[in-house]
């Protein structure tokens, strides 16, 4: 049970990785772009499974307000 714990306490949330997308396949409607994996459970459970390591890729999502601020506002006065 401790071994288990301690997987978890490594587990990524694939969620706020960048490299996480939802697939049309009804199925199996998660997946990691960097492991080419589609699953039914969390991309990152599959990865450490199969690795025995866990995810070794995750990077995390720019901000969606930072992306608001990067973006051009075409409503701003200065700009007309």
């Amino acid at each position: 049970m401790q071994e288990k714990a301690k997987f978890m306490s490594k587990q990524k949330d694939c969620f706020k990785c960048k490299h996480y997308y939802v697939t049309w396949d009804a199925k199996f409607p998660r997946g990691c772009k960097v492991y080419e994996v589609k699953s039914a459970s969390v991309p990152s459970l599959v990865v450490a499974q199969a690795t025995r390591e866990g995810c070794t890729a995750f990077e995390e999502k720019a901000n969606n307000q930072q992306k608001k601020k990067d973006s051009l506002d075409l409503n701003r006065d200065d700009l007309w």
